[in-house]
């Protein structure tokens, strides 16, 4: 979920108890200096986050027509409020259930009944935690978009280099040759897969599958092995500039 940089200005109080929405916005107005608007239901609640757009939405759990979760969700599937983060404000307000909510989505939970004397500082201290997360995780991004562009520019080469060791094997058939083939390879895929290029780590990963069982065994590759290692190298060697590689990011790695 992305936050907004900066601070918190306008906040968005939805329940459908006319007390409960009062109450929040005179502690949020007085204690916080926060700008707010209040609604009585998830319905009210999906037109006002489009044209009011607050930074943030305190929203009760338990609402009729419309819950929490699910106006959660309809506002997750709006473009124009998916970025919007929600924090439910809820009775309910046991572990298993806050990891379940945040689960769906909801950025935090705050139990009711809530401290009105505390509760800007309480909802302060939500917006200052998680966005110094996303401010952290968007720099990671950055670095690795970086990273990865740097990664597809010398893939070209990288991959050369990997064929012109396979052609070395493949005419000296020699234990040597083959592990110098495979270090770079496992190399190469090691980074793919981080990175997050499943298209090439994918097939970098058939081939170390063949290599490794070789290095691990007799040291000798089957020519049937050798056609489909070969194909899968003139393969790698077309997705460095595939168009679709830039745009696939994981977090995980795919390969060690």
């Amino acid at each position: 979920m992305e936050l907004a940089n900066g601070q918190l200005k306008k906040i968005l109080v939805v329940d459908d108890e006319p007390d409960i929405n009062t109450i929040a916005k005179l502690s949020l107005e007085t204690f916080g200096k926060y700008s707010v608007d209040t609604c009585h239901s998830g319905v009210a609640a999906l037109e006002k986050a489009e044209t009011v757009q607050p930074q943030l939405i305190l929203m009760d759990i338990m609402m009729p027509q419309l819950d929490g979760p699910e106006t959660l969700r309809r506002l997750r599937a709006n473009p124009k409020t998916k970025s919007i983060p929600v924090v439910f404000v809820t009775a309910k307000i046991l572990h298993r259930e806050t990891q379940q909510y945040k689960t769906l989505g909801a950025l935090d939970v705050i139990a009711k009944p809530f401290d009105p004397m505390g509760l800007a500082d309480k909802v302060g201290t939500i917006w200052k935690e998680h966005s110094s997360k996303s401010v952290t995780e968007d720099t990671i991004k950055s670095k690795l978009d970086e990273m990865k562009a740097d990664f597809l520019q010398q893939y070209p080469s990288k991959i050369s280099q990997i064929k012109s060791l396979w052609a070395s094997y493949l005419e000296s058939k020699t234990y040597d040759a083959l592990s110098e083939f495979h270090q770079p390879l496992h190399k190469l895929n090691g980074l793919s897969g981080t990175l997050g290029l499943e298209l090439i780590s994918q097939t970098l990963i058939k081939i170390e599958a063949i290599v490794q069982a070789a290095v691990d065994g007799a040291g000798f590759i089957s020519p049937a092995d050798q056609t489909t290692i070969s194909t899968l190298l003139v393969r790698a060697g077309q997705l460095g500039g595939h168009r679709h590689q830039s745009a696939i990011a994981r977090t995980t790695p795919t390969a060690n």
